[in-house]
């Protein structure tokens, strides 16, 4: 299929997409309400088991998961080369007719300062309709989902055409720099374990705002990590007398200069649907500028507003460069002959890095600084396809249960445990429960006061649940 049909195809289902417009495959039916309080309860003990990482200690979890699927009859296997940080496999058996589906999360969470929180983070304490905890959107949320899922399709005694593959993980938070835990160590050593056609994990979401859902948010590709380091040398020397050649002078001119640089906007097939699909949805005095990106009258202006209005799209539209970290110095009167600044990175999918560090050294014009990178970096992944079963299914079951949702492309900013499956083959989606515009900040993942609401955690699963049963009971 060429792009251009691609497009309009994608588009279709995204914004035309009816009740009436699929035959949606039904799910085995559920007592939702005393199928919502399993759930909760469940959610809230996963939540009151800290996972901070570091340290982790994801293996709390896992035996926990591992000892509700032995009551279901469920076999599973922990696996991971370090004791406290083992992840949980358990699959349910098809008729063999299709390839897998893997649906997984992971059990760690990042840490918390107590005391910024209002609540406890690992107290899973029910308020006013939302449930307040670490991990709560972070990604314990999908861990039920997909543990519900599983448990809920062996209770009904469906015939399924493909395994269905459950898998919560350690150590996405960070990753595993010697692969000994987490989604890397499944990947070398119990990858046939994991193998699958498709997957499904966090990434996506659905978004609202004043409790109207406004689009979903579907991910197929992700930025590349390409970070880098500016070094400085200079003359060290005694405090007292200024030097030209500091290190830290030049260094921070550096970082200044890359800091108020804006790298060309670089727009993928995925971002291009993806801001073509937010000018549909967005509210009348933001639309406008998601249409200009379009416009090479209007395009600078709109990437301008972006910037100083919507940090995420502003990403979403380029290379983007984050300095993260300064050292430089150890005593208040010691000019250092050496200092360093470490930038993260994220590379839009296809970009010439190459080029990219020209580009930075012509910003920076200064030889006193040098641009260092490391010998290799991971190769890029591939994004996953719009022309798929999975795709059309997740398009058709959101306009089932959201009726009028539209379903949007997306490219995350950041990171998920779907690159190194995706690298494998796999056709792997980011799918998530709601997220309201009002708690974007406030309540956010990784941010203090972390939260969920209620509902959205019961419709999130129901969601779940619905989708894979229809892709693996076709």
């Amino acid at each position: 299929m060429t792009l251009r049909r691609r497009l309009l195809h994608t588009l279709l289902l995204s914004f035309t997409v009816s009740v009436t417009s699929f035959v949606v495959a039904q799910a085995p039916p559920q007592d939702w309400p005393k199928a919502n309080q399993e759930t909760l309860d469940i959610f809230s003990s996963l939540i009151r088991i800290d996972s901070s990482n570091p340290p982790g200690n994801e293996t709390k979890v896992a035996k926990y998961l591992q000892s509700i699927l032995e009551k279901e009859g469920i076999p599973s296997i922990l696996a991971g080369g370090e004791p406290d940080r083992l992840s949980i496999i358990a699959r349910l058996k098809g008729n063999g007719s299709k390839k897998p589906i893997l649906i997984f999360g992971h059990t760690d969470v990042v840490g918390v300062q107590r005391e910024h929180w209002s609540q406890d983070p690992f107290g899973a304490k029910l308020i006013d309709g939302y449930i307040w905890g670490r991990g709560t959107i972070d990604d314990k949320d999908l861990v039920t989902g997909a543990l519900m899922t599983l448990i809920w399709l062996k209770r009904s005694g469906i015939q399924l055409d493909r395994d269905v593959i459950f898998v919560a993980e350690a150590g996405e938070e960070g990753g595993s720099p010697k692969r000994t835990y987490g989604i890397s160590y499944l990947i070398d050593h119990n990858y046939p374990d994991i193998d699958a056609q498709y997957c499904l994990t966090e990434g996506g979401s659905f978004s609202s705002t004043g409790d109207v859902l406004k689009y979903q948010s579907v991910q197929l590709s992700e930025k590349e990590g390409r970070g880098m380091k500016l070094v400085s040398k200079g003359t060290s020397g005694h405090g007292s007398m200024p030097r030209e050649d500091n290190a830290i002078v030049h260094l921070g001119a550096a970082v200044a200069k890359l800091g108020a640089w804006q790298p060309p906007m670089e727009l993928t097939p995925v971002t291009r649907l993806e801001m073509e699909g937010l000018a549909k949805v967005a509210s009348p005095d933001v639309a406008p500028y998601y249409r200009d990106l379009f416009d090479p009258a209007k395009t600078q202006a709109a990437q301008d507003w972006f910037r100083k209005n919507d940090i995420r799209t502003n990403s979403t539209l380029r290379t983007s460069i984050s300095p993260n970290i300064i050292q430089g110095g150890f005593r208040s009167n010691v000019i250092p002959s050496e200092a360093d600044a470490t930038l993260d990175i994220r590379a839009v999918p296809g970009e010439d890095i190459v080029k990219f560090k020209a580009m930075m050294e012509k910003v920076i014009d200064d030889p006193e600084v040098q641009i260092v990178t490391p010998a290799t970096w991971p190769p890029e992944t591939p994004s996953s396809s719009l022309d798929t079963e999975l795709y059309t299914d997740i398009a058709s079951v959101t306009a089932t249960q959201f009726p009028g949702v539209a379903v949007i492309p997306d490219m995350s900013t950041g990171g998920t445990d779907m690159k190194g499956l995706r690298a494998k083959g796999m056709q792997c989606y980011g799918i998530g429960a709601e997220l309201p515009s009002e708690d974007a900040i406030t309540h956010a993942m990784h941010s203090d006061n972390e939260r969920i609401k209620e509902k959205s955690l019961y419709d999130f699963v129901k969601y779940e649940y619905t989708l894979v049963a229809k892709i693996a009971a076709h």
